[in-house]
């Protein structure tokens, strides 16, 4: 337990900056600083924040045989750039300094049985972080 403690301690991850949002294409510039901006924004932050929640209410624990709720993922996948841009920086503002990762870590560290719906909308979500800089 003690040495569970220390490496923990040890462990303490840099949290990077809110991500902004290039207003011209919706996507993230990836360098973690700044403020962002809402332009082209269709969620409210309470939305954000409540979709944030409930995928990290997915992530933790140990899911690899009870299957994550893949509805979340789909939802987020469907939002516009600028809102994914913004879920990502709502994310990573709630949980980051608890979990020490970022959303994109933590979604990407998820395990599931192979070929599963999961795996699927995991793909295209770390495809989907890639297209849009989002580190």
């Amino acid at each position: 337990l003690v040495a569970w403690y220390f490496y923990k301690k040890g462990k303490q991850a840099p949290t990077i900056g809110q991500i902004p949002i290039d207003p011209g294409t919706g996507t993230g510039t990836g360098t973690g600083t700044g403020t962002g901006t809402t332009t082209g924004a269709s969620l409210s932050d309470a939305e954000l924040q409540m979709l944030a929640g409930q995928i990290k209410q997915d992530c933790i624990g140990i899911n690899v045989f009870a299957n994550h709720d893949t509805d979340l993922y789909t939802r987020a996948l469907s939002l516009s750039n600028t809102d994914f841009v913004r879920l990502y920086n709502t994310f990573n503002l709630m949980y980051q300094g608890e979990y020490e990762e970022t959303m994109r870590q933590i979604i990407n560290d998820q395990w599931s049985m192979p070929y599963s719906p999961f795996e699927t909308v995991k793909e295209a979500m770390v495809l989907r972080f890639d297209s849009l800089n989002l580190p």
